[in-house]
């Protein structure tokens, strides 16, 4: 019955792929040009279909936002975190996180989107232009149905969708910042969905530490990642730039504490670090991973068959 239930998730992973519109909301972050992917051969060969929203259009529905719905969207975030006490956004940042985050969901209807990539510097952070680390909103946004990338990531967005699809819960789009010794470390800022959260710590939510120095601008959404089996997965174009390929790499995630600021979670990879760093770096992959929870290495053994995707599995 695993057998077929992988098929069948598989499957509707494709046939999703075929279908799938993402939202890319201002493009890429500046200078991260592995965030860059070429639209025609992703539209003929993968299926997304790419809508492009400015972020000035996004940041103007936030502005005039009816109190109402601010207020609403408030609520949801407060539902997902707590605001944590010695380090809470400043005055009227919360609200704009809510604001920033009603007008996402405005634009999937708008637009029928199915994800969304986020251009979230440094526009986003400027005091004139808006003025807020927008970490926990793409967190919220995820978490609420809203799947939304980082950096205006395209490829990340997909492979976001493609592990919900095929593990039945939300994903994480996410840099491995340790790749040394007995474990790695999967990590980002503070935009996991709170689903994620490790069993007995409430999300909170703060300030940033780096952005505008740390301790300035909010709102992030800090906590541990639950512990179990995890997928690292990346989407990428060829050195060549002809067709796709595709790394997977299978571990186990630890039961982490919290031992550095964002969300963190040690991975012990199947394979070993040194395997993985390895492969990392002698073929050129990009800086942002999506895990998964579940070991889904046969999943996407079918899925890269099918789609005609190069794979490259650490085992």
């Amino acid at each position: 019955m695993r057998t077929l239930d992988r098929i069948i998730r598989t499957a509707k992973a494709i046939r999703a792929l075929k279908r799938l519109r993402i939202g890319v909301i201002g493009g890429r972050v500046p200078g991260f040009y592995t965030s860059s992917f070429s639209e025609l051969p992703f539209r003929r060969d993968i299926g997304p279909e790419v809508k492009y929203i400015t972020e000035h259009e996004v940041l103007e529905t936030a502005r005039v936002l009816p109190p109402e719905e601010v207020e609403a969207a408030k609520k949801i975030l407060l539902a997902d975190a707590d605001v944590d006490p010695a380090d809470a956004p400043k005055e009227g940042q919360l609200e704009k996180s809510a604001a920033l985050f009603a007008a996402v969901a405005k634009m999937k209807e708008k637009y029928v989107v199915d994800a969304f990539t986020f251009r979230c510097w440094p526009e986003v952070i400027s005091d004139e232009l808006y003025g807020i680390a927008a970490c926990s909103t793409l967190g919220h946004l995820t978490a609420h149905g809203f799947t939304t990338a980082c950096e205006g990531d395209v490829y990340g967005a997909t492979m976001m969708r493609v592990g919900e699809i095929l593990s039945g819960e939300k994903t994480l789009f996410c840099d491995l910042i340790k790749l040394h010794g007995d474990w790695a470390v999967a990590w980002h800022c503070g935009a996991a969905p709170c689903q994620l959260c490790r069993e007995g710590f409430r999300p909170q939510l703060r300030c940033s530490s780096t952005v505008g120095g740390g301790h300035v601008k909010g709102v992030v959404g800090e906590f541990p990642l639950k512990p179990g089996r995890v997928t690292v997965v990346r989407l990428g174009e060829k050195r060549d730039g002809n067709g796709y390929r595709m790394f997977v790499a299978t571990g186990e995630g630890l039961d982490s504490e919290f031992f550095v600021r964002g969300n963190p979670l040690r991975v012990k990879f199947d394979a070993g670090c040194d395997a993985v760093r390895r492969t990392i770096l002698e073929e050129g992959w990009e800086h942002h991973w999506t895990l998964i929870y579940g070991d889904h290495a046969e999943a996407f053994k079918d899925l890269c068959r099918n789609l005609d995707i190069e794979l490259h599995l650490v085992d």
